[in-house]
């Protein structure tokens, strides 16, 4: 793989793709349907046709959403800890599957690659997906997290769920999405590669 420089600016437009999940009614899955880890999603919503799917074309990640869960417990150490209960936050989780490119070094399709958006009232979620205990809570229950990044292997399927707190408890339309920035490859002649961004609207329970 090529080394690459971070941060660049673009000399051409970013391409944006945004996809509408299908306005067909969620599917909730049976007991027998399990998600990445062998536990039951009895409230895991899927989205249509087998989910969204995307290729970055700059750096060949693929990935698709497959479903979300609306609110996932913590403990109430937890909760008190990060301060859930004052800002009526919950955490949401995202079931995604996919492949991290191998064109460029440091191009890892790491859980810091997503987004999600929650309207007006919370317009991005945090990413909780790499915090310990929240770690700990999914795997306890059988939601396996997404690779940590020094775990990602290039060419290697992945299949996880990322974590977002979301501090409201009224949230807007969610839309989950992908950013990737611009970056500069030095071996390429100092050659630009524009950003990437992707987003899909996840459906209602």
């Amino acid at each position: 793989p090529v080394e690459t420089s971070q941060a660049a600016t673009s000399p051409s437009p970013t391409p944006t793709q945004s996809v509408t999940s299908s306005q067909t009614p969620p599917v909730t899955p049976s007991p027998s349907q399990t998600v990445a880890g062998g536990a039951a999603a009895l409230n895991e919503i899927l989205l249509s046709d087998g989910g969204a799917t995307t290729t970055d074309p700059e750096v060949g990640h693929t990935f698709t959403v497959v479903g979300w869960v609306e609110s996932f417990p913590v403990s109430e150490d937890h909760r008190k800890e990060f301060n859930m209960d004052a800002n009526d936050a919950h955490i949401v989780l995202v079931h995604v599957t996919g492949t991290s490119g191998d064109a460029y070094r440091y191009q890892n399709l790491s859980s810091t690659s997503f987004r999600l958006n929650c309207g007006l009232e919370c317009p991005y979620a945090m990413n909780t997906t790499d915090i310990v205990a929240i770690r700990s809570f999914m795997e306890a229950a059988g939601y396996t997290p997404w690779p940590n990044n020094k775990d990602i292997v290039p060419g290697v399927p992945m299949d996880g769920w990322i974590a977002f707190q979301v501090n409201t408890s009224q949230p807007g339309d969610m839309t989950f999405g992908y950013q990737r920035e611009s970056f500069l490859v030095r071996s390429e002649g100092d050659v630009v590669h524009p950003e990437y961004l992707w987003s899909v609207a996840l459906p209602k329970s």
